[in-house]
């Protein structure tokens, strides 16, 4: 937090840190038209790969979630006969998709 308040300034800062760089420049922009027209290309590069990069991760992890959660709420449901319905690929499934609802309910907003 404090090093985006010193190169971004205190007021401009975003709620989510990686917007902070869509206008990265890294000095290359004179000042004139708009950041993404007047900066360098490798300036662009940096930029666009830190905003998108929040946005990756986050879909890498998903699947990771939603199995685990899934697993844990099966095993939760069933108890002791938790082995037994996990390899029910149905119900192993329904337990899954249950589990990922709430992050797409969580994504929209």
């Amino acid at each position: 937090g404090l090093l985006l308040a010193i190169y971004f300034g205190s007021q401009d800062i975003a709620k989510s840190s990686n917007l902070n760089w869509l206008e990265y420049h890294g000095g290359t922009w004179d000042g004139t038209g708009l950041v993404q027209d007047g900066r360098a290309g490798w300036a662009s590069f940096f930029s666009n790969y830190i905003v998108v990069f929040a946005a990756l991760d986050g879909l890498a992890i998903y699947p990771l979630i939603a199995v685990s959660l899934g697993d844990i709420l099966l095993g939760a449901y069933y108890g002791e006969k938790a082995q037994e319905h996990h390899h029910d690929w149905k119900r192993r499934s329904l337990f899954r998709i249950i589990s990922s609802v709430p992050q797409l309910i969580g994504a929209m907003f």
